[in-house]
């Protein structure tokens, strides 16, 4: 399982290291903000739209999900905030805040090493 995990987070790191490599940074305005129920916890779901540097216009959701890293007025629609996306795909764009992009897949990868070490010991 720690293997697995591992395999998992590594994989991930990975992605968001070459996304970040690649990536365009622009701005993005908040178009709408709503709320989703989770399995466990309520998440704030952005619609934001931005315009390539092909002047194309795009929209994406952000779910912000329990770890939150904007604050309500970070987040109020009409909001420009910086956005980061792939040129040869710009469905897939993200915001640009750095914990928001690494947390998952450090977390993923810090688990598995740990699940991993653990069930060596064991």
């Amino acid at each position: 399982m720690g293997l697995l995990l591992l395999a998992g987070g590594i994989y991930w790191l990975m992605n968001t290291f070459r996304f970040s490599q690649r990536a365009v940074q622009t701005q993005g305005e908040i178009i709408q903000r709503y709320y989703e129920q989770g399995a466990r916890s309520r998440l704030t779901v952005l619609v934001i739209k931005f315009r390539t540097s092909e002047d194309e216009e795009r929209q994406f959701k952000e779910s912000l999900g329990t770890l939150n890293f904007l604050d309500a007025t970070e987040s109020e629609v009409g909001r420009m905030i910086p956005v980061v996306y792939d040129p040869d795909n710009p469905t897939n764009a993200r915001l640009r805040l750095r914990s928001q992009v690494w947390v998952g897949p450090v977390a993923l990868t810090v688990l598995g090493l740990i699940v991993f070490v653990i069930s060596f010991a064991a």
